[in-house]
């Protein structure tokens, strides 16, 4: 006799009575979800978290009594439960605000299914779906010790630098003196984690970074911005053939692969989703190594799934630079995981680490 799955309980925090309505129906529709409660403000969002316990918390970014980011802040202090923000990707705001939510806790941001004249409402609910299945299998309390770049203790840096973790003054000078561009992979729990490597680097730092970022559909743009406050460098959603210039960053667009040719130009393709994603880091660290050989640094992030896992090995092949995001920082290590486990992945670092890696590339590139 097969035992029934256990049901997803799932508690909606929206100040308008409407949306939530609209929420709770759609969701109702699925088997394994039950709408366990609501909340119309902040104060009764942290409450219901803690006394009902919820597996998630579907957290509007307009949530009266309290702005969403300070709202994830209380529910994380009480209770490890997963957050999803909704907002409206066409509102700036709101895209800020869910940006500013991921940042102190939550783990990933949907478009509002209950916004007006948005498109399609069963393509953003089903979005909606996809995600909080997704969610609930995180190791919430691996995500609670996040700690945003920040070094470990030096006890648990000891303890584990012979299982990936090493410094990095000590990595051999050639390994990091022919890097020419930097090469970077991030699904779930990503966003927070590029913002800390990009406001790391050093004023002047001039290797081109190209990033691969799974993200709901239209909050590319937000992000870019959200980004753009703490970095010197110069951030951009490129087109087809745009030319690669030093100083900067360039995130792949929505449903399009983005590579790089050998001529140093960007990439795109519409061509089939690769590992069920679309772009992939997969195809970015293939045609990378392509293009660069060895003078490739190819860093793979948190996320869900084995994108850019494999093909980070190719470049490791070409002799060129592989790094994962250490399990300890990961909002998931299923990305970078992988990369171990397939051992692709030369180096193991949390974020500190990796900023100080890029910025060690950059002394060489400078030298040359």
């Amino acid at each position: 006799m097969k035992h029934k799955s256990r049901l997803i309980r799932i508690l909606i925090a929206d100040g308008d009575p409407g949306a939530v309505d609209i929420i709770r129906r759609a969701l109702d529709r699925e088997t394994n979800f039950v709408v366990a409660g609501t909340a119309g403000n902040g104060d009764e969002a942290v409450e219901l978290a803690e006394r009902i316990e919820p597996d998630v918390v579907v957290l509007s970014v307009n949530i009266p009594g309290g702005e969403a980011p300070v709202v994830t802040r209380r529910i994380l202090h009480k209770k490890a439960i997963p957050v999803i923000i909704t907002g409206s990707r066409k509102s700036p705001p709101e895209v800020a605000k869910a940006f500013r939510a991921i940042r102190a806790g939550a783990v990933a941001a949907v478009d509002n299914p209950a916004a007006p004249d948005e498109g399609d409402r069963t393509c953003k609910m089903n979005k909606m779906v996809s995600t909080i299945n997704m969610i609930v299998r995180i190791d919430v309390e691996n995500r609670l010790r996040l700690k945003s770049g920040r070094l470990e203790p030096e006890e648990r840096r000891q303890k584990e630098k012979n299982n990936g973790f090493h410094r990095v003054d000590q990595i051999p000078d050639d390994e990091v003196k022919n890097i020419r561009i930097i090469a970077i992979g991030a699904s779930t729990g990503g966003p927070p984690v590029i913002k800390t490597i990009l406001s790391g680097l050093e004023r002047g730092f001039d290797l081109p970074i190209l990033i691969v970022q799974h993200i709901s559909p239209g909050f590319l743009n937000g992000m870019v911005r959200w980004l753009a406050n703490d970095t010197p460098l110069r951030i951009v959603i490129p087109k087809h053939r745009d030319p690669i210039y030093k100083f900067h960053v360039y995130f792949a667009p929505d449903g399009s692969h983005m590579g790089v040719t050998a001529r140093g130009e960007i990439l795109l393709e519409n061509g089939p989703s690769i590992n069920s994603v679309k772009p992939s880091a997969s195809y970015l660290f293939n045609s990378a190594a392509d293009a660069f050989s060895s003078r490739v640094a190819g860093v793979l992030l948190t996320g869900m799934g084995v994108d850019g896992a494999a093909e980070l090995g190719k470049i490791k092949e070409k002799g060129g630079l592989t790094v994962a995001q250490s399990k300890d920082s990961s909002v998931i290590f299923g990305m970078p995981g992988e990369a171990v486990r397939l051992n692709t992945a030369k180096y193991v670092l949390p974020p500190s680490k990796i900023v100080e890696l890029l910025n060690r590339l950059h002394h060489n590139a400078s030298r040359k």
